[in-house]
């Protein structure tokens, strides 16, 4: 019982504090970041494997 009440005091604790919402900003705005980068790399990939693709299709074969 005591750590159930120990529990919810520590949780309203942090919904009072400026520091919890802060947190959670973060968070969601890393999130955001990840996202965006993960796309721009996906797009960049696949944009260099056109390229090595053509050039592969062009160059001669051996001998």
């Amino acid at each position: 019982m005591r750590t159930g009440r120990r529990f919810l005091n520590t949780a309203r604790r942090f919904a009072r504090e400026e520091d919890g919402p802060s947190a959670v900003e973060y968070a969601i705005l890393l999130t955001l970041l990840v996202l965006v980068a993960v796309a721009s790399i996906r797009g960049i990939g696949q944009r260099m494997y056109n390229i090595y693709d053509y050039i592969d299709s062009v160059m001669p074969g051996p001998p």
